[in-house]
Order: structure tokens, then sequence, then C-alpha cells
């Protein structure tokens, strides 16, 4: 998908993609946001949240996807690669500028090194002793949780693109379901 493609893909089909044509990326998100927002698992094909006050809105119109790290070093020829120290190092005040605007109650890292690098945006971390994937944070007085998980297109059993991944049912899903249960206020 080029450039372009992926931008009108953004701004006018909104997820409009059916949840098994999505990428593997995308599905994981699709999955957390669902669990986070408290809808079903059961029906994939309806990404419309009613809300409230009788709008509908798109599932992908109800959170921010930030990208920690603005430049890419994908190898030539590949699709895969690693960013550098200086990479991290130079977009984390970006990532920090994103964390004042926003100021998140969750944020979910979808690969396990990106959660090192993005520590220091933070004036304190603390992992929670009930569910290690979960990190009790906070930026500039916001109390935020951190739910720390491999990206949703890793390979083998480290893969949550699918409800039925051994590793989005063992670990994605309880966790944002406790996170869920703790911004609620409830078992906390």
């Amino acid at each position: 998908m080029s450039l372009l493609e992926r931008y009108r893909f953004v701004r006018d089909g909104k997820g409009a993609v059916p949840f098994e044509k999505r990428n593997p990326h995308m599905r994981g998100t699709t999955l957390a946001l669902r669990l986070l927002l408290g809808l079903s698992l059961d029906d994939l094909s309806d990404d419309i949240i009613r809300t409230h006050n009788g709008h509908s809105i798109h599932l992908f119109e109800a959170f921010a996807l930030v990208n920690a790290l603005l430049c890419s070093a994908v190898e030539p020829g590949t699709t895969r690669g690693r960013s550098t120290r200086t990479m991290q190092e130079n977009c984390l005040p970006h990532f920090v500028h994103t964390l004042r605007i926003l100021e998140p109650s969750i944020v979910v890292v979808q690969g396990k090194g990106v959660a090192k690098w993005i520590r220091p945006a933070f004036n304190f971390w603390q992992p929670r002793s009930d569910m290690p994937e979960l990190v009790d944070a906070e930026h500039e007085g916001v109390p935020t949780l951190i739910a720390t998980f491999t990206h949703p297109s890793a390979f083998g059993k480290q893969n949550w693109s699918y409800p039925t991944s051994e590793y989005f049912r063992s670990v994605v899903e309880p966790t944002l379901s406790h996170a869920r249960r703790l911004l609620s206020g409830v078992g906390t």
C-alpha cells in the first residue's frame, strides 16, 4: 500500500475493511479496543459504537493510535527492521509531548522492547505485582496504566491478531480486562 493509499484508507475508510482483511497489527488493535471499551468479541463484523447520547462512531474513532517512534529503520527490500538508540532518544521528546496533549488513562504498548525505551517519559513507573504486563505509571501528575505486550503480528505463540490466539487469551484479554476494572474503580 502506498503512502497516498494508506492516507486515503485512514481518512476515508476509518477501518471499513472487515476484521479478517485487516493486517495483524490492526486486528490486534481492534481486539484490544473492544476489550477496553467493553465490547463483545463474539461479532467482530460490527465496529460501530453507539454512544449514550444516540450518536454512532467507528471503533477507530474512539482512541488515539500513536507511534512512539516517528521514523523507520527498514532494511531495503524488506518490511522488517530495528530502531536504533539514537532514533529512540530523538523520538522520545515527541512522545512526551503527545502524552502531555492526550493525558491517556491507558497506553497499550505493542512490542515488549518499546516499553523499555518509553520508560523515561514517565515520572513514575511501577509494574503491578498482580499482573506482570500492567504498569502503574504517571506522566506530569496524570496516572496512566501501561499494558505491555508483544506486537500483535509477532511470530508463533506470541501473536495475538485473532481472539483464538493463545497469547491473546492467556495474556492480552485478562490484562486488559483487569485494566478496565481498575480504570472503572472496580477491583482496585
